[in-house]
């Protein structure tokens, strides 16, 4: 399936791979991790959609996926006519080996009507500090994914992304906010509690639309990203990501 768009502008990019399926590297094997992917089917017939395309992973059993579960994932590829299976529709996919994956959660971005909606989500009880925020580089479909560090080691969160409907800046861009809160616990999450990093995925669809409607001619989709660090002195403090304003360029 074709993205929708395309980013052109990117910061703190924490992931790589060794190698990509469109690389002259004459070497067939290509290693993969920290990658996003979601479950497209299961059953007879796996496949896992990715930035780099869809892939079979017959691995994957349909007694703990859905179809649409997000990953976060690490496998290799063996790029060989031989290691190409047939799926129904006559696609071929690559198979995949040493799939090894966590799910994570996700949410849609939420777009305020107005400024008194807005101020409400500041208000909320997402108050928790976020030590640390990044952008992955790549990015399945219209979700944006991040990485979340928290001093704590001993709970699980919970995020939100909202638009601030008014323009903030002085660059003229609209901004976004994300804000956290303590979750229960699922067995799921209970096995995640010693892990820092949460990794998070947001849904920006909502957002896109949003902005295709707002500034009508933009060849772009641009936006300056807050989150939420502190309270002090009584008041919210919020760190902006040293590259806004982000862009996507659109299809």
């Amino acid at each position: 399936m074709k993205n929708s768009f395309k980013f052109f502008i990117l910061f703190f990019v924490l992931l790589d791979f060794s190698s990509c399926l469109n690389s002259d590297n004459k070497d067939p094997y290509y290693f993969f991790y920290d990658e996003p992917a979601i479950v497209e089917s299961l059953g007879d017939n796996v496949i896992v959609r990715t930035a780099y395309g869809k892939f079979s992973a017959p691995s994957l059993k349909d007694d703990v996926l859905r179809v649409n579960d997000i990953l976060w994932s690490s496998f290799m590829v063996e790029k060989k006519d031989e290691n190409k299976v047939q799926m129904p529709g006559n696609q071929y996919y690559y198979n995949v080996t040493g799939f090894k994956y966590e799910k994570i959660d996700s949410s849609k971005v939420i777009i305020p009507a107005d400024t008194h909606v807005f101020e409400s989500y500041l208000s909320d009880d997402y108050t928790e500090k976020i030590d640390r925020a990044v952008l992955y580089k790549t990015y399945v479909d219209s979700l944006l994914f991040f990485g979340f560090e928290h001093g704590s080691s001993s709970t699980v969160f919970e995020y939100e992304l909202f638009l601030n409907p008014d323009i903030e800046s002085s660059n003229g861009y609209p901004t976004l906010y994300i804000r956290t809160r303590q979750k229960e616990l699922t067995p799921l999450e209970h096995s995640q509690l010693h892990q820092n990093r949460v990794i998070y995925a947001f849904d920006m669809t909502d957002f896109v639309d949003y902005y295709k409607r707002s500034f009508s001619g933009k060849s772009t989709v641009q936006f300056n990203l807050k989150y939420y660090v502190e309270t002090k002195n009584g008041k919210d403090v919020y760190r902006e990501f040293l590259s806004n304003p982000l862009s996507w360029r659109l299809d």
